[in-house]
């Protein structure tokens, strides 16, 4: 026992050992390693460690008597202390680099307009040196989000100077080639020689035009841009300003914002499905399932471009509002199939036209419709069961019988006789026009939806002689000369009613 115990102690302590220690690796990285591009792999491990290493000595994550051990405290602030350095090094670091960078970019004349050439800007070499880093700057926002203020103030002031740069150089040419437009005179002896300007920009609208076409989509991507390194939080602000408004509106957003929207808007309508409630006693079709629709047919019309995004939005949202339909439904057993079928059967009904041409909706088009089928079955034989029990049970104790006997020997059974079978048919079958009549006003009775009647009575009605099939066929293994209402009758009885 000692033994065993002294075993388990040196792993436990093995296992601490290892949560208070730094790797040599990391620990050159956190403290005075290179931000160079070759070295970044390297740096985001490190900073991965680090925020593990100090959320797992945090009280919470250990246990009582190890948060007060005095190596663990004093190795939590050892890597508290770390953080602030590595995050004070990465931080200076970044706000030299951003600067620096665009600063090559304005001391390089090929990257602006030159006269009688325009020079549409492009920054896709500069945004992919920043992307670099921009899981560094994700990892010092983690550590440390006060450090963030003036590494954005230096990204976008740099930014700024080198947009202010580019427009100006663009909109002085635009300006200087409308100009010559109008005081050239026009040539009869042939066309433009060489020397001549091909004319930029004829008007000052063509000029104004070419200006919002060149410079508006710059705008736009260095938008985009700066959510994915820098400004996340702000544009998930404004995108949460807008769907408050109005979020069905505010649809067309997830083609402009990407991901962000999309994110939101389906996480928010997740949540208004699963929180929704209902009275125990309340049936019919639940708000969400008609609207769902009304929310397909607008993504649909406005979102081009973003097809696997939408279809993940389908996905997700569809999928939490069957689940939150199944446990509505439990809520009374009594009708939980009445409530499956009427709000399986309103989702098909008003996603029939979309289902037709979008895939992912008819997927689950084609869920909703089994799920309808199966919940229709279990409500149809509950009330066939309800009306008919003494015929049924009567079959079943038949089946139950026949495994250990003969169909000869059943009637010499207790409660099998011939005189048993003929009392039990009697009382099933007798005044039956009124009991399929209770049939139907017992299936009519909690259906809301009441188009829907007409199927499932007929569903009922073949479930019903399917059933009376079978029994009849059994029966006459083991009553055979006993005369009862045939099929053909039934038939008769129920398309009378």
């Amino acid at each position: 026992m000692q033994s065993v115990s002294n075993v388990a102690l040196g792993e436990e302590l093995d296992r601490l050992l290892v949560l208070l220690q730094i790797p040599p690796e990391y620990e050159v990285s956190l403290t005075g390693g290179s931000f160079d591009e070759g070295n970044m792999v390297k740096n985001i491990e490190a900073c991965e460690w680090l925020t593990n290493a100090i959320k797992n000595l945090e009280a919470s994550n250990l246990d009582p008597c190890y948060a007060k051990l005095r190596a663990v405290r004093e190795k939590r602030a050892e890597f508290v202390l770390l953080k602030c350095t590595f995050v004070r090094r990465a931080s200076e670091f970044l706000r030299n680099y951003f600067p620096g960078l665009i600063d090559s970019m304005l001391n390089d004349k090929d990257n602006f307009t030159q006269k009688g050439q325009l020079q549409r800007p492009d920054h896709a070499d500069m945004r992919y040196k920043c992307r670099t880093y921009a899981r560094l700057l994700q990892f010092i926002k983690s550590l440390d989000k006060s450090c963030m203020i003036p590494l954005r103030k230096a990204y976008c002031h740099s930014l700024n100077l080198l947009i202010r740069r580019e427009t100006r150089e663009y909109s002085n040419e635009l300006r200087n080639s409308s100009k010559a437009s109008k005081s050239s005179t026009p040539s009869f002896e042939g066309p433009a020689g060489v020397n001549q300007p091909a004319g930029i920009a004829d008007s000052p609208a063509e000029a104004y035009s070419k200006m919002i076409t060149a410079f508006i989509p710059l705008l736009v991507d260095e938008n985009y841009h700066l959510t994915k390194i820098i400004f996340q939080e702000d544009f998930y602000a404004i995108v949460d300003w807008a769907f408050k408004l109005d979020p069905l509106s505010c649809i067309p957003m997830h083609g402009i914002t990407d991901r962000y929207i999309a994110a939101q808007f389906v996480d928010d309508a997740c949540f208004q499905i699963e929180k929704y409630e209902r009275n125990v006693k309340q049936v019919g079709v639940v708000p969400y399932i008609p609207r769902f629709s009304q929310l397909a047919a607008r993504m649909e019309q406005y979102i081009t471009g973003s097809r696997d995004l939408v279809d993940q939005a389908y996905t997700k949202i569809v999928t939490i509002m069957f689940v939150t339909l199944e446990k509505i439904a439990q809520v009374e057993p009594k009708y939980v199939d009445i409530v499956l079928l009427e709000n399986y059967a309103a989702f098909q009904h008003s996603l029939y036209d979309l289902a037709n041409v979008v895939p992912t909706l008819a997927k689950y088009y084609h869920q909703a419709s089994e799920a309808y089928e199966q919940a229709c079955s279990r409500h149809i034989n509950l009330v066939i069961y309800i009306h008919f029990e003494k015929l049924f049970q009567f079959a079943r104790k038949i089946e139950e019988l026949m495994y250990n006997m003969s169909p000869e020997e059943i009637a010499f059974q207790v409660g099998m006789s011939k005189v048993d079978f003929r009392k039990m048919m009697k009382s099933s079958l007798t005044g039956l026009d009124k009991t399929i009549t209770a049939m139907y006003r017992k299936l009519q009775k909690n259906i809301t939806a009441e188009e829907l009647l007409p199927s499932l009575w007929e569903k009922c009605k073949k479930e019903f002689l399917d059933k009376y099939t079978t029994f009849l066929k059994l029966i006459a293994k083991i009553y055979p000369n006993e005369t009862v209402t045939s099929v053909n009758e039934m038939k008769d009885i129920l398309a009378n009613l």
